[in-house]
């Protein structure tokens, strides 16, 4: 339920709170004056004063103020009724004092000063049950004050037991007594058994149905989490924070068209809050509306200038538009404030990779697998730029030290063998891809590389074009016969067969679905080859020497030639890569 921070992630509006201080407003007021009439003590005058402070009060100065008229008259002197109306006003401003400072503590986030606050308000219950044994609300603020970082759990239980046994039946404190209970153990079915009893008891309990949705949620029932969340909206009118909750929620799901309508609907609520802008850009570069993302992300930069995570998700939504100068621009400015961003320092590795500017792509990459040496992804990225950049070797050392690790690494053994495919060396390269494809087997970039291997391979021994087909077929299938490299393999593959028919048919829809430039102008030549009734022949021996970025010329036109082929970091040398990253 907490946040790492320690504060309750939902805000003081789920902060229980006194339903009334009935004992203290009208009809006290008048039975203390009469009494006052009856008998002129100073004990009386002090409580008639207290009282009547009750119906202004509204600071924690004030509540301390009738705590003390309240002390101050019981020692004076009183009868034996009025004493008990002293000593309930002054447990009642003593829960109030705790519920106020609760506003700064339960809020988001939470007043710095959090873990004094919340120590002065347990100082005032302790006395407030002292005075009132049978206050609920005491107890049940008690353990929720204690459920915090840092509280005493033991105490909690102890406040609730108490809550339990005074509620009666009063649904209201029955429930949140529920609540707290389940936020106090670690059994989920226990948990979940309070929050159920909890809305039995009270259905319009927000945070029971805030907390079971989160549990829903974790546990991968989202249609019944999105239920609560859909609850909760409505009870709170549409709350522009709780509409947001449930977009996140539905994002979440993958269910983005009803997370940016619902979006919507906070924003024109209160169209000023900046994240609502942003986690509508989440979900547009999500359901791969790029430009939208951009716009959502640009809005949010014009109420929030220094809003770094609109500025690195913009950065994103150009990398996905393959927009890189612009996408460039937005990550180093993230980075010229915080040069320690590790998710910015890799976004900058993919986008200079995509610009074939190997080099600082791995310089980046280097940074990030020092400093996070048990994360293999970052070494596995690190291996893949050196492929790209014409450096197999040093790609092969990477991904053995990362195998000498773990053996069942598919996404490296893939890696490795793309690296040895560039080298030339492909009974290394099936070796790799057949194990990769051993732990993955619904993985379209290990099939695709075996299928062309298996279907281009000058070495006869190696080539085995019924099984290539059958590589890429599935390839194929899984990527909805939208990738034009995998088509090409496709092609490929029933040319070794003699199936040229099937060849060029395949050949020619690669062609309809290539990125212009170096991509069609390799499947155009495929095509002239296979209409030839030749099959496709291919040996790369790429040896580690010149980096990429050192062969590059200085003409414009290549340079925007190239980005416009926004190369994926981990193709091979023959653009059969599946450009996915993995």
């Amino acid at each position: 339920m907490w946040s790492s921070s320690g504060t309750a992630p939902r805000g003081a509006r789920f902060l229980v709170r006194l339903a009334c201080i009935s004992l203290l407003f009208a009809s006290v007021v008048s039975d203390s004056v009469a009494r006052a009439q009856e008998a002129d003590n100073d004990g009386q005058a002090k409580l008639d004063e207290a009282v009547k402070l009750v119906e202004t009060a509204s600071s924690d100065k004030d509540f301390d103020s009738i705590s003390e008229l309240c002390e101050e008259a019981i020692d004076a002197g009183l009868n034996d009724e009025s004493a008990e109306i002293a000593r309930k006003t002054w447990a009642n401003a003593c829960l109030k004092y705790a519920q106020l400072h609760g506003e700064k503590v339960f809020a988001t986030p939470a007043d710095a000063r959090w873990k004094f606050l919340r120590q002065q308000a347990l100082t005032r219950l302790e006395k407030a049950i002292e005075l009132a044994p049978e206050l609920t609300e005491a107890q049940l603020l008690i353990a929720q004050y204690n459920l915090l970082p840092g509280g005493d759990k033991e105490v909690a239980q102890a406040a609730l037991a108490k809550a339990f046994e005074n509620s009666g039946d009063n649904p209201g404190q029955q429930a949140m007594a529920m609540v707290l209970r389940a936020q106090s153990t670690e059994d989920p079915e226990q948990k979940l058994a309070d929050l159920n009893k909890a809305l039995e008891a009270d259905p319009d309990n927000e945070l029971a149905l805030a907390l079971r949705g989160d549990m829903y949620f974790e546990q991968g029932k989202t249609d019944e989490a999105i239920a609560d969340y859909r609850k909760l909206a409505e009870k709170q009118g549409n709350n522009p924070s709780t509409l947001l909750l449930l977009a996140d929620r539905l994002a979440k799901s993958e269910k983005y068209d009803e997370a940016i309508a619902t979006i919507d609907q906070a924003l024109l609520l209160n169209p000023e809050i900046a994240n609502a802008w942003i986690l509508r850009a989440q979900a547009n570069l999500s359901n791969e509306k790029n430009e939208d993302a951009v716009s959502d992300c640009s809005r949010a930069l014009d109420l929030e200038p220094r809003n770094f995570a609109a500025l690195q998700l913009r950065s994103s939504a150009f990398y996905a538009s393959e927009k890189y100068e612009e996408a460039l621009k937005d990550v180093e400015k993230v980075l010229s404030f915080q040069n320690n961003n590790a998710g910015a320092i890799n976004l900058r590795a993919m986008i200079y990779a995509a610009m074939e500017k190997y080099d600082p792509a791995i310089e980046d990459m280097q940074i990030l697998a020092d400093n996070f040496p048990d994360d293999p992804r970052f070494k596995t990225m690190l291996g893949m730029f050196y492929n790209a950049s014409d450096r197999p070797g040093k790609a092969i050392e990477i991904y053995d030290e990362l195998l000498a690790e773990d053996p069942g690494n598919a996404p490296v053994l893939r890696g490795r063998g793309d690296a040895y495919l560039s080298k030339g060396d492909h009974k290394s390269a099936i070796a790799d891809y057949e194990t990769a494809l051993k732990l993955a087997e619904d993985d379209d970039g290990v099939l695709n590389n075996l299928a062309w291997v298996l279907a281009t391979s000058p070495i006869d021994e190696l080539r085995n074009g019924s099984r290539a087909v059958e590589l890429a077929v599935k390839a194929a299938e899984l990527t909805e016969y939208k990738e034009a490299h995998i088509l090409s393999t496709l092609a490929a593959s029933y040319a070794e067969t003699g199936d040229f028919e099937n060849a060029v048919k395949w050949s020619e829809k690669s062609i309809e679905l290539a990125t212009p430039g170096r991509q069609a102008t390799d499947l155009a030549k495929e095509l002239e080859t296979l209409k030839k009734g030749e099959p496709i022949r291919e040996l790369e021996s790429v040896e580690d020497g010149k980096n990429k970025d050192e062969e590059k010329t200085d003409d414009a036109g290549d340079a925007e030639e190239s980005q416009g082929d926004g190369v994926a970091p981990d193709a091979d040398k023959t653009e059969k890569g599946d450009g996915d990253g993995n």
